[in-house]
C-alpha cells in the first residue's frame, strides 16, 4: 500500500545509515533538567508573535517536562528555540512560527491528551515531538493521523515508526534504530563478546530497538541467551537483573530509559553483576542524570552508541558555536534533531508559501530532495526559492534527505564511561 499518496514529489535519497569511521567527539551536556518549562505555555522563549505585522503560524511541541525521559527535554527545547530565533528574524511566508508547548509526562495516556489539546484546542496545523516512540505511536494513531495533521518526530527512533499507515502525515527528523541496532550489535561483538543478555523497556522503542540488535548480532555469529521486558519507573528490577544473570551469557545489554537505568544499575552494582558480565547500553541512558546521580564505580567501563551528527562538518560546527553562544554549553544530537526539524518546517512553509499540514507536508520532502541547491540557513533557502529553485536543505544532524517513509539516515559514535562520564570514542563502521 502506498503509504504516501498526498505527496506530490517524494525524496528517495538517505534510506541507508552513514557508519563511517571518524574521530571522536564529545556529546556535551545539553541534557538535565534544568530551564524546562512545565508545557503549559504557549510561544516559549524560541517563538514569537507576529510583531504586529504578517501571519502567525502556530505549531505544537508535545515534550516530556517529567517522567522518564524527562532528562530530553530541555533538549528538544533549546535546539527548536534556536531554530526558531533564526526562522522569526527572516520570517517565512511572510509570518513566523509560535511554538506551544505541552508535557507528554513519558505516558502514552497524557500525550495523547496533550496533542489533542494542542490540536482541537490550540489548532496547531503540525505537531512536533514527542520523545518516547511508544507515546509517539500512540499520538499518531490516536490524533495526528485522523486529524490529518502532519506530525514530525524529533527523538521517536522506534523502527515500527516506518511502516504507520499514516497518509504521509508522519516523519522525523531522527534516524530509525533499524540502524543503531546494526551499530550496537557491531560494537557489543567488536569487544569480543558473543553471547549477551538483553534488559528492554517494554515499549516500542525497545522492543524495536533489541529485534534491530538480535537481527544484526546473530549475523555476526553471536547469540542472545535472553531477552527481558522491563516496565519503567518501577522500585526495585532484581527479578530482571537475575534472570539476566546468565551463566551463558558474556555481557548484558540495557535498552532502558535514564530513570529506570539509575535503579537498575544501582542493585546490579550491589548484587555483583559487573564483575562477571561486560555493560553495554543504548542511546537512551547517555544523560546528565545518571553521571551526578549514579556512583561512578557502578557504571565505569560500560559501552554503547549514541546516534551522532557529523561532527566535522562545517553545518554542525557553526550550529554548535551558535549553540555554545546561546546556552553556554555544546549541543547533544536530540538538540540538534530538534534544530533540524524546525528549520526544515519553516523552509518548507516558504516553499508552499502557505502554512497548512498538507501544504507543509508535501513541500518538506521537496526541500529535503539532494537534486536541489545545498543550503544550510534560512536565508540561504529563501533566497533560492525565491529564485524558481529547488534546495536540498544540510541538517547539523547531517544530510536529512528523507526517503518515501519519511525517515533520515543516521551515524552513530561508541562510547564509554570513564570516570563516571560518558565519552564518545569515534564512529561506528559496520562494514557494511
Amino acid at each position: 500500500m502506498n503509504r504516501r499518496p498526498i505527496l506530490k514529489t517524494v525524496a528517495a535519497g538517505g534510506a541507508t545509515a552513514v557508519l563511517a569511521g571518524c574521530i571522536g567527539g564529545g556529546d556535551g551536556g545539553d541534557g538535565g533538567n534544568g530551564d524546562g518549562n512545565d508545557g503549559s505555555s504557549d510561544g516559549d522563549d524560541g517563538s514569537s508573535d507576529s510583531g504586529g505585522g504578517g501571519a502567525t503560524y502556530d505549531v505544537g511541541l508535545v515534550n516530556p517536562y517529567s517522567g522518564d525521559l524527562a532528562p530530553f527535554a530541555d533538549r528538544n527545547d533549546r535546539g527548536s528555540d534556536l531554530a526558531l530565533s533564526e526562522i522569526n528574524n527572516e520570517s517565512v511566508a511572510g509570518g513566523k512560527i509560535n511554538k506551544i508547548t505541552a508535557d507528554s509526562e513519558t505516558t502514552s495516556n497524557a500525550g495523547v491528551s496533550a496533542s489533542q489539546k494542542l490540536v482541537n484546542q490550540e489548532g496547531v496545523d503540525v505537531l512536533t515531538g514527542p520523545c518516547s516512540s511508544g507515546v509517539a505511536v500512540s499520538i499518531a494513531e490516536s490524533v495526528t493521523i485522523p486529524n490529518e495533521i502532519t506530525h514530525i518526530m524529533i527523538n521517536s527512533t522506534a523502527p515500527g515508526i516506518t511502516d504507520l499507515e499514516d497518509n504521509g502525515y508522519v516523519l522525523r527528523s531522527c534516524p530509525s534504530d533499524a540502524f543503531q541496532g546494526q551499530a550496537l550489535a557491531q560494537v557489543v561483538s567488536d569487544n569480543d563478546i558473543s553471547s549477551v543478555s538483553l534488559i528492554v523497556v517494554n515499549n516500542d522503542y525497545g522492543q524495536g530497538l533489541a529485534d534491530a540488535f538480535q537481527k544484526r548480532y546473530k549475523e555476526l555469529g553471536n547469540t542472545v541467551e535472553t531477552t527481558i521486558p522491563a516496565e519503567q519507573g518501577r522500585s526495585s528490577y532484581s527479578a530482571q537483573l537475575n534472570e539476566a544473570d546468565n551463566p551463558n551469557s558474556e555481557g548484558i545489554v540495557f535498552i532502558v530509559y535514564p530513570q529506570s537505568f539509575q535503579t537498575m544499575i544501582r542493585e546490579a552494582y550491589q548484587m555483583g553483576i559487573q564483575e562477571n558480565y561486560e555493560i553495554f547500553g543504548a542511546e537512551s541512558m547517555v544523560s546528565d542524570e545518571v553521571e551526578q546521580n549514579v556512583d561512578p564505580v557502578a557504571i565505569n567501563g560500560m559501552k554503547g552508541t549514541n546516534p551522532s551528527p557529523p561532527i566535522e562538518s562545517e553545518v554542525y560546527q557553526t550550529f554548535a558555536e551558535e549553540f555554545q553562544n546561546e546556552y553556554d554549553r555544546q549541543p547533544t544530537v536530540w538538540a540538534a534533531y530538534a534544530y533540524d526539524a524546525y528549520m526544515m518546517l519553516g523552509l518548507a512553509i516558504h516553499s508552499a508559501g502557505e502554512y497548512s499540514s498538507d501544504a507543509v507536508a508535501n513541500a518538506i520532502y521537496e526541500i529535503s530532495r539532494p537534486e536541489g541547491t545545498e543550503v544550510s540557513s534560512i536565508a540561504e533557502g529563501k533566497s533560492e526559492l525565491d529564485a524558481g529553485n529547488a534546495i536540498n536543505y544540510q541538517g547539523a544532524s547531517g544530510n536529512v534527505n528523507l526517503d518515501e517513509n519519511g525517515d533520515p539516515s543516521g551515524s552513530y559514535q561508541h562510547w564509554e564511561v570513564i570516570d563516571g562520564t560518558f565519552e564518545m570514542q569515534g564512529f561506528v563502521d559496520t562494514g557494511q
